[in-house]
């Protein structure tokens, strides 16, 4: 399969796992609103498939892939030895992540301070939850196994599978009852996921005794890549796992509040921010670097265009939005209130990754992984040292706030540095000060009709009007969106 189909497939697949994670947001929010147990769900989850990411995916990403492609496709040899190594300690991984969640679960219930009638629930939940690890770590190396022999349905539909399990689990629960259906299907799907990969995938050829003989070399190199690599996913991973911890603690319901903030924003950026940040890898020019700086070029305004209207109508209908999507069954008003004011505090933070995701993809392009390792792990680590400070004073709402902070500095950063370094016009930055002034107008007049009116429908209307016939008005920005559409 040529590179233009492996990247369509994955894009694809991308955002259909966006659209299966909503409609998973959808009946979860249905059956358990933002209570106790449905946080104690999401927590379980969570600490399942964090410490899997953290411990496989980095590691596949940084030291296999590189590696396989090195050695080249072959049914034996080094190639064979390599593969069978990364399944092993695939497998392994997976099996620790499990004892450790029976030996610790209960350690685990009292460090998040999960309250005595909720605990042993929670125990039983993680336990159970747990015993899909060896399999999921598993499909993921099997599925980067394929991806680099140009076969990337494995790793295509790894999120989709995520998320189906989850589905079905909680679809169950509606109908019969039975909370531990939710942790039974999620297991049995990814049972049910590994067989098959081990299947079309031909595994048992690298678990031969063999080739099972020659894998120390290739596990020991596996430990070293670990220490290399290890800064990024710590960070990366850790602010996930501390938010939830911070979530647990602030309250009912918090969780599964943050789960749909994060939902939402990352929907925003993969259907905005990641088309745009992937040209500017495969922008085509003389020079990797010089194609990328032109690429930034014509792509900035276009991710201004359609980011800044679209995180301050979530801005001003945030309400509207959350009551529509999920406010059924037991996700009753006080969930809506809740989340939508969780929302609102990650908004900003979701405009600066936005733009630090196109600026690091110029330091990959250019080689200097150094950088892009900088640029996207000091936010993170900047969020959590923000995170004690801004829950002390904020509440729960400290926890989209100290997100929001982090990414906002790196945003300003990354935009002062990609101006600087793409050496942007003087034209398109009054272009790129139009568009936010403009948008900046139309959300006061919007914001001011809805606290006179109290009427969230009709405010988000009147912005998405006024930011419209803005943007007609203006000649370079009907030019670039023709150029945009055309495409």
């Amino acid at each position: 399969m040529s590179i233009g189909r492996v990247t369509l497939l994955i894009s694809a697949f991308n955002i259909l796992s966006k659209f299966i994670a909503y409609i998973r947001e959808l009946i979860f929010a249905y059956a358990f609103g933002t209570s106790s147990t449905g946080d104690i769900v999401r927590l379980c989850n969570a600490f399942i498939l964090i410490p899997i990411s953290f411990a496989t995916t980095e590691i596949f990403n940084a030291g296999y892939v590189g590696e396989a492609k090195r050695l080249g496709y072959s049914e034996g040899g080094a190639r064979k030895n390599l593969d069978s190594a990364y399944l092993l300690f695939s497998i392994a991984v997976g099996l620790i992540i499990t004892a450790l969640a029976f030996t610790f679960s209960a350690d685990l219930a009292e460090i998040l301070k999960i309250p005595s009638d909720h605990a042993l629930l929670f125990e039983s939940f993680y336990t159970i939850t747990a015993l899909s690890a060896p399999a999921i770590t598993a499909y993921s190396f099997l599925s980067y196994r394929q991806l680099i022999d140009s076969k990337p349905l494995l790793f295509s539909i790894r999120s989709p599978i995520l998320n189906f399990g989850f589905i079905l689990g909680t679809i169950a629960y509606i109908y019969l009852g039975e909370i531990s259906l939710i942790p039974l299907s999620y297991v049995l799907t990814w049972i049910l996921a590994i067989t098959v990969a081990a299947v079309t995938s031909d595994s048992a050829k690298l678990l031969t005794l063999r080739t099972l003989k020659r894998v120390k070399l290739n596990i020991f190199k596996i430990f070293v890549i670990w220490r290399t690599v290890i800064f990024l996913p710590v960070a990366a991973q850790l602010i996930f796992i501390i938010e939830r911890v911070y979530a647990a603690r602030s309250g009912t319901g918090i969780v599964s509040a943050v789960e749909i903030s994060r939902i939402i924003i990352d929907s925003a950026i993969v259907i905005v921010a990641t088309p745009i940040a992937q040209s500017i890898i495969s922008y085509k020019g003389p020079h990797p670097e010089t194609a990328a700086k032109l690429a930034i070029q014509k792509q900035l305004p276009i991710l201004f265009m359609l980011l800044t209207p679209l995180t301050l109508f979530f801005a001003i209908d945030a309400h509207s939005l959350i009551s529509i999507l999920f406010e059924r069954g037991k996700f009753n008003k006080e969930s809506v209130e809740i989340t939508s004011s969780m929302l609102i505090t990650f908004l900003p933070g979701c405009f600066g990754f936005a733009i630090t995701m196109v600026w690091s993809r110029y330091y990959s392009v250019c080689g200097d992984n150094r950088k892009y390792i900088y640029l996207l792990t000091i936010p993170n680590l900047l969020n959590i040292a923000l995170l004690p400070l801004m829950t002390l004073h904020y509440d729960e709402l400290g926890i989209g706030t100290s997100y929001s902070i982090a990414w906002s500095i790196a945003g300003i950063y990354s935009f002062f540095s990609l101006i600087n370094t793409c050496k942007i016009s003087t034209k398109n930055i009054l272009l790129l000060s139009f568009i936010i002034l403009s948008s900046i107008c139309s959300y006061g007049i919007a914001k001011a009709v809805q606290l006179s009116t109290e009427h969230f429908l009709l405010s988000g209307a009147i912005f998405l009007t006024l930011t419209s016939l803005a943007y007609i008005s203006h000649n370079s920005l009907r030019a670039k969106m023709r150029e945009y559409l055309n495409k």
